[in-house]
C-alpha cells in the first residue's frame, strides 16, 4: 500500500506508523475528548496511541490493519481511521474507528476518508465495507447513512469503559 493514500483539497491521508505518529495520535485523541466521553464516560487516555496501534481483531495481525491518518496543510493530524482488511470475511474491510477533530467535522474530511477507503478496498479486491455504530452516536449514524451505508442488524449491547451501548451494524458496497 502506498504511503500517501489520497489527497483532497488541503488534506493528505497517509498510513500511520507508531514509531513516528504516536504523539500526533495522542494529541488528536485529546482534542476528540467528546467522543471518548460519549463512548466510555471517561476522558481519553493520555497514551491512546498505544491502544490505537495495538487494536487488532481476533484472528488478524497488524499486517492486516490499515492505520490511516489525515493531515491538514500544516501537517497536523486532523482525523484517523482504523481498518481491518479481509475482516470479518474475505472481501470485506471493517472500519473499526473514524475519529475526526471537532474543528474540521462537517468539512468533508470524513467523506474523503470513506471515498479513499472504498477506492483502496476496491483496488485490493474487496466488495464491501462494514462497521458498527453505538446508537447513542446519532450524528455518526446519520453520517454513515449519507455515505451509502445501510443498517443490516442490531448487535448485542457492549460495554465501553463505564458505559454500555446498544449498537447497529452497517454495510456498504465498495463499488458504487
Amino acid at each position: 500500500m502506498r504511503a500517501t493514500v489520497f489527497t483532497t483539497g488541503r488534506f493528505r491521508a497517509k498510513l500511520l506508523q507508531p514509531e513516528t505518529d504516536n504523539a500526533a495520535v495522542d494529541d488528536l485523541s485529546q482534542r476528540c475528548a467528546d467522543y471518548a466521553l460519549m463512548l466510555t464516560g471517561q476522558p481519553p487516555d493520555r497514551d491512546a496511541s498505544a491502544a490505537f496501534f495495538a487494536a487488532v481483531p481476533d484472528g488478524k495481525t497488524l499486517a492486516d490493519m490499515w492505520k490511516l491518518g489525515v493531515f491538514d496543510s500544516a501537517g497536523k493530524l486532523v482525523a484517523l481511521a482504523d481498518v481491518a482488511r479481509e475482516h470479518p470475511a474475505p472481501g470485506t474491510w471493517y472500519i473499526g474507528l473514524l475519529l475526526i477533530d471537532p474543528t474540521v467535522r462537517g468539512r468533508g474530511v470524513g467523506a474523503a476518508v470513506v471515498r479513499g477507503v472504498k477506492q483502496e478496498a476496491a483496488r485490493n479486491g474487496a466488495v464491501r465495507l462494514m462497521l458498527s455504530v453505538v446508537t447513542e452516536n446519532e450524528r455518526a449514524l446519520k453520517f454513515w447513512k449519507t455515505q451509502g451505508f445501510s443498517v443490516t442488524r442490531d448487535l448485542p449491547p457492549k460495554r465501553f469503559g463505564r458505559k454500555q451501548h446498544a449498537r447497529v451494524e452497517l454495510v456498504a458496497n465498495v463499488r458504487c
